[in-house]
């Protein structure tokens, strides 16, 4: 009997275990093979006005509400909002910052781009608009700051001017990246791309079954275990 409460507890464990990453968010396979990396690109849940002349400002938005994300068991801990800023800072140049060029997916697994160039060669694979719950927020308007051509101009989050571009969270041509531009006291989301990621790295959870599996091993050792204890008294006693 108590190695069967044992085995109980370790089952609900893993169960509670499930449920919370459940909750938490976690990112889609998104089908690549072992080894292979890249990167992830989110729609936040709230929205911020484009005021703030530091860049810091937006990304602690998006990295606040990214962690919510895991890969393979881990929250997603690096984050950066994906926008032209006052500082000449581009998208391009806030990709780069990685240090390397890899495909983009969203949340729940779905390919945006192959590559930095793809990402930004006026169109991409599947509109934005999944957020850090991977629920699918449909039609929103999210602060880029990007202009055709991505040149820099004074219609950035924190520049010069108090109107600032935007794009649209469904749209796959250049329209998700330069729909409009509106007064940067308007409250809209913005777009979070993480670090680099890669599939089956040593933080990768192992399948439901092999856990389930080492915790029947555990409880059948700690059984044969008893039972040898058990014939060794009687032995002793015989």
């Amino acid at each position: 009997m108590h190695q069967r409460l044992i085995f109980l507890n370790a089952v609900r464990a893993l169960f509670a275990l499930f449920c919370c990453s459940a909750d938490a968010g976690m990112i889609s396979d998104p089908g690549l093979v072992n080894g292979e990396r890249f990167r992830v690109i989110y729609v936040t849940p709230h929205a911020i006005t484009a005021t703030s002349s530091s860049r810091s400002t937006y990304d602690d938005f998006v990295t606040a509400r990214g962690q919510n994300l895991e890969w393979q068991g881990s929250s997603v801990q690096g984050w950066n909002a994906l926008a032209f800023f006052g500082d000449g800072t581009s998208m391009a140049d806030v990709i780069d910052e990685a240090g390397e060029d890899v495909p983009f997916y969203r949340p729940d697994g779905e390919l945006i781009a192959n590559n930095k160039a793809d990402l930004l060669d006026g169109s991409i694979r599947a509109g934005i608009s999944i957020n850090n719950s991977l629920n699918d927020v449909g039609l929103q308007n999210v602060w880029t700051g990007q202009t055709a051509g991505s040149l820099f101009n004074n219609n950035t989050l924190g520049g010069s001017d108090a109107m600032t571009f935007f794009g649209r969270t469904t749209a796959t041509n250049s329209r998700w990246a330069q729909y409009g531009r509106t007064s940067d006291a308007a409250g809209l989301r913005l777009y979070g791309v993480s670090e680099v990621l890669q599939v089956g790295s040593a933080t990768a959870v192992p399948e439901l079954s092999s856990l389930a599996y080492f915790a029947m091993a555990a409880g059948g050792g700690l059984c044969l275990s008893r039972r040898k204890r058990r014939c060794d008294e009687c032995g002793a006693t015989s």
